[in-house]
């Protein structure tokens, strides 16, 4: 399946659930005692978006009306047969795939990470904090600080700040969503990417395709709180550096620049004031050429 908008397109690469049973999206934050929130459940898919005629491209997946980014600076870590942890500057996802999901699906997806993520496998340990037998929320909320542990010697040091309280969390978790989401449709509807995206490192080598890291979904995430007027917390912890990233520390990766963001930032804005004006809740659509949109 493949929808197309402004000169960008987005295909689904893999889908999982329908008759195997639902995922389940949870979000896990916290030091000592985590906590564990349900954010989705309902059919699992890995979609890619590109834009014709760059090497741009990001991978994303969602839950459900959940979205999330795939980035080499987020951390996938395999817990479990059926069962993953995406680490985001002061929580982390925990999916769970159906039981019944077919090995061959779960093996496509692995590939996928093992290509575009920094990925470990550790479904094969014995630790206590990874028992399959746990309930799910049990389980996360047992796995926090192994599954930190992990993530956080997957990576150079980012400069993440401390984990916030769990319900900003799990608000950053929202907006981080509803950021990918308008991340995706920007990047295929903008009129002039070269006008509007930067891209850092080297391409001079002809790279086929240029992904995203987690700046540009925290850089969005601030556009939208400052769309909404909102000074209480709650966006993604600002990532200023673009690199390095493993795989060698010249990987180049693409993000909007200044005038990208005001861009989004004025048509985020236009679509508010829209909907205000007709008296119903505003979506992230547009037609301006910024794009937007739920899904």
């Amino acid at each position: 399946m493949e929808r197309t908008g402004g000169g960008g397109a987005e295909s689904e690469l893999l889908r999982i659930g329908g008759r195997v049973g639902p995922a389940e999206l949870a979000v896990v934050c916290g030091d000592a005692n985590a906590a564990v929130a349900r954010v989705d459940g309902g059919d699992f898919s890995l979609v890619a978006v590109t834009r014709e005629g760059t090497p741009l491209c990001l991978l994303a997946c969602s839950v459900g009306d959940h979205r999330w980014l795939l980035a080499r600076d987020s951390p996938v870590i395999r817990v479990g047969p059926r069962k993953f942890s995406f680490a985001f500057p002061g929580f982390f996802y925990g999916l769970s795939l159906p039981d019944g999901s077919f090995d061959r699906d779960v093996d496509r997806f692995e590939l996928v990470l093992e290509r575009f993520c920094t990925y470990q496998n550790h479904a094969g340990r014995r630790d206590a904090e990874f028992s399959p037998r746990r309930r799910d929320t049990d389980f996360w909320a047992s796995a926090y600080a192994k599954i930190d542990l992990l993530s956080s010697s997957a990576l150079p040091p980012r400069g993440y700040s401390s984990p916030p309280a769990a319900a900003l969390s799990i608000q950053s978790a929202h907006r981080a969503s509803s950021a990918t989401k308008l991340v995706a449709q920007a990047l295929k509807a903008i009129a002039n990417p070269s006008h509007h995206i930067h891209i850092s490192g080297d391409i001079s080598g002809g790279a086929t395709f240029v992904f995203p890291t987690l700046r540009v979904v925290s850089d969005v995430a601030h556009v939208l709180q400052a769309a909404a007027g909102d000074l209480s917390g709650g966006a993604m912890t600002p990532l200023r550096r673009c690199s390095p990233l493993p795989g060698g520390g010249g990987a180049a990766c693409w993000h909007f620049n200044l005038a990208g963001l005001l861009l989004i930032l004025r048509t985020v804005s236009a679509v508010a004031v829209g909907a205000a004006a007709a008296g119903v809740a505003p979506e992230c659509s547009t037609s301006s050429g910024a794009g937007g949109g739920r899904e």
